[in-house]
């Protein structure tokens, strides 16, 4: 279309007062001033052309609603543009566009902004004064914005919001990180603790309960970082709840004895790992001026791959300190925490998360705080909250985000405060503990059942608001009935946990017998078919146990069960003991005993040797039936004469 024709279709359109004026696909390079006088329209279609340009006119159409500039070559929108205060919708897709004019912000009654395919580096500020917009696409340009944000084009306040807030402030280094010290009761992880950050050994320091968190400055790239160190005490029912804390990218300390055995550092790998196998770990011997050693450093090396290295210490002589701070140093350095910008919005996140007031909020709360920083896509929510619990602000849990020392202290207080067991025996409703913890409300009393129940720790009962925690019940075993003649499977555990009984009884409440339960053991009860479960902590073995009606199914369903547990147990491995079956009745009539046979003779004598003791074994046949005989005929010729006898008497 000529430049003449275009101006003829500009007469025609202002004379017959149309409303919709089309020019789409013209082949057009430019648009004459003449489109200032179409003063009447609504619509105006350009896309699908040549034009690089809109004259200054455009902004006479001042009735203008909808305006398609689409698949044209538009470097820039005219200032003009701003006058058009009745603009709903811009189509300007697929152009050269490298910015927008301010006065885009006068638009107030714009709803829809389309600005994708062009070549965008920035936008004006004043794009956040078009609250009515509905839709903004900005898909493929060169902004700032990330992908997951950017095409979320029906959420525009999202990705203004990101641009102006977070697009002005440059990504940083946080030097943030977390290292987890966990061991053995009494291996002496608080006074690793204490001659990390003090240089100092107290004998008579107080063992860790629950959680004890302290900062171990670092220099790292000319700055101080911020690493925490989170000790946990050793109590073995409380193994499960620590494991809580455990995080994707920690540095773990795993403190030792030269004297402890091998399977409870085992043990100890294997909980790290069922986190993160790759989690790096640093192994402390301590106490090695004691001279107790019996750990095989080779081959903790050769079947650890993730032990980083091995450090021999002694905390009361101050041995090996020095060096171990070297090594936390540098493993601490190639964390990836340490070594990742984080974004703006993210650190908006963390300083929001760590200034709330309330101990914990749920996963639903988390994910309305993070569309509030513009963090939208659900991976990248998930992402955030490990990297929170990375650094140590939060303990995520998959519905809960926690305060950690909070979190880990009151649970603590719950499994073993003594008067608390003694008052429960194991049978705990909200009151209890929020008269324990001394706690606001029931809503966070009812948070902790909660949680123990999600950790297989307890098993929710009839009544509301309660919950049975066996690791509290009465360690006295019942009357559990008759068990004679049983059949029974053991498990030998290297190293026991008494998390097992507690997940099995909860994953199988509903066969307990008739409150059949205590702290190691549980009678279950399939329609007459009755197993007993029953752990000896002293012998380190599980028994399960069924009487002799009772159907082998339901015995090989608990068994089934119990392997279950083991498996899904961080660092329990249980060896299964050959099964004791059912015993037989005894005989009335023992049987013969065997005979016996000296190999060794036998080897000597040969075969004449064996063929003489055959010959003297049928003699000794023959007297033996030739006795039998004699003693026949003895009892008959007696049995004549006392016939004789009384025949005689009585005549």
């Amino acid at each position: 279309m000529t430049d003449e024709e275009v101006k003829e279709a500009i007469a025609l359109a202002k004379k017959t007062r149309s409303m919709d004026f089309t020019l789409s696909g013209e082949g057009l390079t430019s648009l004459p001033p003449e489109i200032g006088e179409l003063t009447q329209i609504a619509k105006l279609n350009l896309k699908d052309n040549k034009l690089t340009e809109l004259p200054p006119e455009i902004g006479k159409l001042t009735n203008l609603k909808r305006l398609s500039l689409s698949n044209n070559k538009i470097a820039q929108l005219p200032p003009e543009i701003a006058q058009l205060q009745n603009l709903e919708i811009i189509y300007a897709g697929n152009n050269k566009l490298t910015t927008i004019p301010p006065e885009i912000g006068q638009l107030t009654n714009l709803q829809g902004l389309y600005l994708n395919d062009n070549g965008l580096t920035s936008l004006p500020p004043e794009i956040e004064n078009l609250t009515n917009l509905r839709n903004f696409d900005l898909r493929k340009n060169h902004l700032p914005i990330p992908k997951e944000i950017v095409e979320k084009i029906h959420q525009p306040a999202s990705i203004i919001k990101y641009y102006l807030e977070y697009q002005s402030a440059e990504a940083s280094y946080l030097y943030e990180s977390k290292i987890i010290i966990i061991g053995s009761l009494g291996v002496g992880k608080s006074s690793v603790v204490q001659q990390l950050l003090e240089g100092k050994f107290n004998p008579y320091h107080i063992r860790t309960v629950g959680l004890n968190k302290q900062n171990l400055p670092i220099e790292y790239n000319q700055n101080q970082a911020n690493i925490q160190l989170w000790d946990f005490g050793g109590t073995a029912n409380m193994h499960p709840i620590y494991d809580c804390a455990f995080s994707q990218n920690s540095l773990y300390l795993i403190v030792t004895e030269g004297g402890e055995d091998p399977a409870k550092l085992d043990y100890w790998f294997k909980r790290i790992a069922s986190i993160n196998k790759k989690a790096p770990l640093v192994l402390v011997i301590n106490k090695i001026d004691q001279g107790l050693t019996i750990l095989d450093k080779t081959t903790i090396s050769r079947n650890y791959a993730e032990v980083k290295t091995i450090n021999e210490i002694s905390c009361k002589k101050q041995q090996g300190i020095e060096y171990l701070k070297t090594v936390i140093t540098q493993q601490v350095e190639a964390l990836i925490n340490l070594n990742s910008e984080t974004p703006p919005n993210w650190i908006a996140m963390k300083e929001k998360i760590a200034a709330l007031e309330t101990p914990f909020i749920s996963y639903e709360e988390y994910q309305q705080l993070c569309k509030q920083e513009v963090i939208l896509e659900e991976k990248e929510q998930q992402d955030l909250a490990n990297f929170l619990a990375d650094i140590g602000v939060i303990i995520y849990r998959p519905n809960y985000l926690i305060k950690p020392q909070w979190f880990i202290n009151n649970l603590e207080l719950i499994f073993n405060d003594m008067d608390f067991q003694q008052e429960t025996l194991g049978i705990v409703n909200a009151n209890h503990i929020q008269t324990l913890l001394e706690l606001p409300n029931l809503q966070q009393a009812r948070f902790f059942l909660d949680i123990i129940e999600n950790l297989e720790l307890g098993f929710s009962t009839e009544t509301p608001d309660t919950i049975i925690i066996p690791n509290l019940l009465n360690p006295q075993e019942p009357a559990t009935g008759d068990w004679e003649n049983p059949s029974k499977v053991e498990y030998q555990y290297p190293v026991f946990s008494p998390q097992i009984i507690p997940r099995l009884t909860v994953r199988m409440k509903k066969y307990i017998e008739a409150n059949l339960y205590w702290r190691d053991g549980v009678v279950f009860n399939n329609r007459g078919d009755r197993v007993l479960v029953k752990a000896n902590p002293q012998t380190q073995i599980i028994s399960v146990t069924s009487n002799p009606e009772t159907q082998t199914d339901f015995l090989n369903n608990v068994c089934s069960q119990l392997e279950k547990v083991n498996q899904l147990t961080p660092g329990i491995k249980a060896n299964k003991l050959k099964p004791k079956s059912k015993q037989q009745p005894i005989s009335q009539t023992p049987p013969p005993p065997p005979i016996r046979e000296d190999k060794g003779d036998k080897g000597d004598k040969g075969d004449k040797g064996v063929r003489e003791e055959r010959r003297v074994t049928e003699n000794n046949r023959e007297k033996k039936k030739g006795n039998k005989w004699i003693l026949y005929g003895s009892l008959f010729v007696g049995t004549i004469v006392i016939i004789v006898i009384i025949s005689t008497i009585l005549s």
